[in-house]
């Protein structure tokens, strides 16, 4: 009942009543977790709060429980608050290095589910998900600037071992290196990425891969990127995320102006990924590809953007071959 590779919702019958409308945002556990794994693939670790890419809403916590989360995508969560830490140690200066490691467990529940029982039962979000794991991360940053960099290198390697030892119920390795390149050519930047993220042996649904979005792959939109199930509700096709990603990116960016002092310029980028639903099936040579341009601004209030992406291969009837993406602030930018 699932699609393995990404493929756009197609809807095969005339639409039902859908559930309870609400914003297609990654729902968010407030946890106590620093700052770290940012931009990664599969959580987005800011000023403390933890985001799940799951094509749902908001997780709002009602004491030590939260329960109100309306379906936008597939599935309504419930979770316990998690609960673990972190130690970090590094330096900053011309090189910056940092290494964490840390312990974390949570308990996930899924009271509303809107794919299939074959499916959600395939994912393990029919039962009480209890989910340990011990992580780590290297991350070295040889960058001129974190903010719009013109020269450097940039690369972080995240482990996360899920273990019954960590008070789990799933045993699986995650791992996710991601390396950044920036080379000046004049007034000219080119800069490259390559990003991997793999789950081997069980495959919590909150740890996922989802690609798409303006820090992915622009040619989708946000979190688009991924294989599908079967929805119960309106015949279409529901993300729901995989166990195998690769995403590459080169794109130039060049001045255009400076008004008031501050920076606007522009980009044109080829981006290539994929997410597979196992880490077995990844496979460089199955890869989608979107070209695009767009615009920057450092503003006073922060970075701004607008970027437009087209797709080049892989096109069906009924998918978009364009997507637009919007962005602000610094954990949103691309690349």
């Amino acid at each position: 009942p699932v699609s393995t590779g990404a493929s756009w919702p197609r809807v095969r019958k005339k639409a039902a009543a859908a559930p309870p409308a609400a914003s297609t945002i990654a729902p968010t556990i407030s946890g106590s977790l620093d700052r770290g794994c940012t931009a990664g693939p599969s959580c987005v670790m800011t000023s403390g709060t933890w985001r799940f890419p799951v094509h749902c809403v908001f997780w709002r916590p009602v004491g030590s429980r939260t329960r109100d989360a309306v379906p936008a995508g597939g599935v309504r969560w419930a979770s316990t608050r998690p609960v673990g830490g972190f130690a970090r140690v590094g330096f900053a200066g011309a090189v910056t290095f940092a290494a964490r490691i840390g312990w974390q467990l949570g308990l996930f529940d899924f009271p509303d589910v809107y794919v299939d029982k074959p499916t959600a039962a395939l994912l393990g979000i029919d039962r009480i998900n209890t989910i340990g794991a011990y992580a780590g991360a290297i991350v070295l940053d040889l960058r001129d600037k974190p903010l719009a960099p013109h020269r450097g290198l940039y690369a972080e390697l995240h482990l996360s071992k899920g273990t019954p030892w960590a008070g789990g119920s799933f045993s699986y390795l995650q791992i996710k290196p991601d390396v950044r390149g920036y080379i000046p050519i004049g007034p000219v930047v080119l800069a490259l990425r390559a990003r991997l993220g793999a789950i081997f042996g069980d495959v919590p649904a909150t740890e996922r891969f989802f690609g798409g979005g303006i820090s992915d792959m622009r040619g989708f939109g946000q979190r688009r990127l991924a294989p599908y199930g079967p929805s119960t509700y309106d015949g279409s096709l529901l993300p729901i995320g995989g166990a195998g990603l690769f995403e590459s990116s080169a794109e130039v960016r060049f001045p255009i102006a400076s008004p008031w002092g501050l920076d606007l310029g522009g980009v044109v980028f080829v981006d290539a990924g994929n997410v597979w639903f196992s880490a077995k099936q990844i496979d460089p040579a199955d890869l989608y590809y979107a070209a695009g341009i767009g615009l920057r601004w450092i503003s006073p209030i922060g970075p701004l953007g607008l970027v437009v992406g087209f797709r080049l291969n892989k096109l069906t009837p009924g998918e978009p071959s364009s997507e637009e993406h919007v962005w602000w602030g610094e954990y949103n930018r691309p690349l």
